[in-house]
């Protein structure tokens, strides 16, 4: 393996902290301003990182680690993965995870009124089919090997 390979900020232990630390919250909120952007979405003034880890309800419950966890200064929950590999079944983990950060936020007793936005951008290092149903953007680059 390359350096270049083991320094790609695809390999997890690279991509967490670049994106998911509070040292970085700079870089963070510019990536996602992009996404935002791109998408015709509003742009966000700030991000918070937050623990990854999303709470489990009953100990059979599956638990679940999200690459990054942020919220915006409007209270909008963001996951931030990266995927390496096509396993043929990105929605239903996608949907999972999503699910949890919008159902996390609500305690016994809450409106449904105080839910905010959730939202999971996932940078897929493989070909996602085109569809209506997601929107995706993609970049191409050309890097001298």
């Amino acid at each position: 393996m390359r350096l270049g390979d083991l320094l790609s900020p695809k390999v997890e232990f690279v991509f967490k902290p670049i994106f998911g630390s509070d040292d970085n919250q700079d870089v963070l909120l510019s990536f996602l301003n992009k996404v935002f952007e791109d998408a015709g979405q509003p742009l966000i003034a700030s991000v918070e990182i937050l623990n990854p880890f999303l709470e489990k309800d009953a100990l059979s419950d599956k638990m679940s680690v999200l690459d990054v966890k942020a919220r915006t200064e409007s209270g909008m929950l963001v996951d931030v993965e990266i995927e390496l590999q096509d396993r043929r079944d990105m929605g239903k983990p996608t949907r999972h995870c999503w699910s949890k950060l919008f159902q996390g936020q609500l305690q016994e007793g809450d409106s449904y009124r105080s839910l905010h936005k959730a939202v999971t951008v996932n940078m897929l290092d493989f070909d996602y089919p085109s569809t209506e149903r997601y929107h995706t953007t993609r970049r191409f680059t050309c890097a001298k090997t």
